[in-house]
């Protein structure tokens, strides 16, 4: 139980700040690629490349940007490491989260811009009083799907964090960690339940999502 629950914290702690660090690109990601509509397709493609390609890629070209470029010009090697693993999820669940942003923001009324502008608004000033503070609810439930996803998170946190014991392990890694030992997984049932109830979460939110037919 003591090791179930150092490794649910350590989840909840890189999961937050991974989620923390993405919610501010999602937002500007989903207004941006609602925003222009010539280029949608462009971005969106840009933006989902981290979810079609394989995990182990994206683990990959974090543990060159984080290892050996990182060492190379900032004299700091931070494959390996809690960082290496947050940076890791970051990549992998800004495209999720961006979505949830990309479909609140497409929905809004348009004219509402148009006119704030025709009215001399500055564009600043438009984002955050017809964008921003609206979505503040849909920004929760963004930072819950990203929280969910990077807590169960495998393919890029394995080579990026090295699943290491406690230090770079969320409840997947620590699940498939438990798989290799001789007793496997008989002793780390909760693992198991707390990971697919992240994954029903996020599924949740998901799918509530897609559910709201756009304006």
């Amino acid at each position: 139980m003591n090791d179930f629950l150092t490794i649910l914290f350590h989840t909840i702690q890189t999961s937050s700040m991974a989620a923390l660090i993405s919610l501010p690109l999602a937002v500007w990601f989903g207004w941006i690629i609602a925003q222009r509509r010539r280029r949608r397709c462009i971005l969106t493609g840009l933006l989902l490349i981290p979810v079609f390609i394989s995990p182990v890629l994206t683990g990959l070209g974090v543990l060159w940007l984080l290892g050996r470029l990182s060492q190379s010009i900032f004299g700091y090697n931070l494959a390996f490491t809690t960082a290496a693993m947050v940076f890791a999820a970051v990549i992998t669940i800004t495209p999720w989260m961006s979505f949830v942003m990309f479909r609140h923001f497409h929905q809004q009324p348009k004219n509402d811009a148009h006119l704030a502008q025709s009215l001399g608004m500055k564009p600043s000033d438009i984002f955050f009083n017809l964008a921003f503070f609206p979505a503040i609810p849909t920004m929760l439930i963004a930072f819950l799907i990203g929280f969910c996803q990077s807590a169960i998170e495998f393919g890029a946190s394995l080579i990026a964090g090295g699943n290491i014991p406690i230090q770079t392990q969320n409840l997947s890694l620590a699940i498939y960690a438990d798989l290799q030992s001789p007793i496997g997984l008989s002793g780390f049932t909760p693992l198991v339940l707390t990971g697919l109830l992240f994954g029903s979460i996020s599924l949740f939110f998901i799918l509530t999502t897609l559910d709201r037919n756009p304006t």
